[in-house]
């Protein structure tokens, strides 16, 4: 409802918290009010509680004030659909930003876990390994790296990794 409430504030020049009651103002915030509960499933008081306002003055705006407005109004109906319509293509790129984001987190976070099941793979390899000697020597040093009195429980939770991949 922030970009709603950005987008309607920047389209109309009106600061929607402003305490006055003059009509410009009152459009405004009524035409925040109206696009709220066409793109958000949010209640009439949680749109109310954005502007300082009851779910009251919601239900008026949407319900009484805004099919007359819209009807009869002109102005107040270019200004809704102009601040509609950019609301509309807003939320899509930030819809947009969100999934990609979430992509972008889960692509990495598969790197790192590819990562780590190479690493464990390779220690499983060293501890079965009879042989240090043929083992690279990072390897050895990453193991010598595992504290004594904790290498059985390194060994139970890698040999645990591997078997859930």
């Amino acid at each position: 409802m922030e970009t709603i409430e950005k987008i309607v504030s920047r389209t109309l020049g009106i600061n929607l918290k402003a305490k006055t009651r003059a009509r410009q103002y009152v459009d405004a915030r009524y035409i925040y009010f109206k696009i709220c509960t066409e793109l958000t499933n949010k209640t009439y008081s949680e749109i109310g509680k954005t502007l300082d306002k009851d779910h009251s003055t919601v239900t008026h705006a949407v319900n009484k004030y805004f099919p007359t407005a819209y009807d009869y109004d002109p102005k107040f109906k270019k200004n809704f659909e102009e601040c509609l319509d950019r609301s509309k293509r807003a939320l899509e790129i930030a819809k947009y930003s969100i999934e990609e984001t979430e992509v972008s987190i889960l692509y990495n976070e598969n790197v790192d876990l590819k990562k780590r099941l190479k690493e464990a793979n390779i220690e499983l390899a060293i501890c079965n390994s009879e042989k240090p000697m043929d083992l690279d020597p990072e390897l050895v040093k990453m193991l010598e790296r595992v504290p004594e009195d904790k290498m059985e429980l390194f060994l139970i939770r890698l040999d645990a990794l591997t078997k859930m991949i």
